[in-house]
């Protein structure tokens, strides 16, 4: 899986690469290909918080950039509350939840 998740991160860092050179949907279409790798890992063993954390942080790259965002923002929330509840967040993980929560309600409906 090391390899998976290496190749997930060369992605997210083509992506964050093509943003800063103004080049949006090839940016989206890289986080996206990330998405698909991190997900592929995360269902093999969903009991790994730190590929929930690397899930949670695809999401949120792609709710930035405007990809379907309120679904991206409420996924995030579905992972970062369990994993709270499970007691497997740092300090500083749980407050990304208030954070995802306001960023989910001052999106437009």
């Amino acid at each position: 899986m090391a390899a998976k998740r290496d190749i997930g991160f060369s992605h997210d860092r083509i992506a964050t690469a093509l943003q800063t050179l103004g080049r949006p949907d090839e940016a989206r279409s890289q986080f996206r290909i990330r998405l698909a790798v991190v997900e592929d890992y995360t269902a093999t063993d969903p009991t790994n918080a730190v590929w929930q954390i690397d899930l949670v942080l695809c999401l949120n790259s792609l709710a930035q950039i405007g990809d379907e965002p309120r679904e991206r923002y409420e996924r995030i929330l579905v992972v970062l509350r369990r994993l709270e509840r499970e007691g497997r967040l740092t300090p500083d993980q749980a407050s990304w939840i208030t954070a995802a929560e306001r960023l989910l309600t001052s999106l437009p409906n």
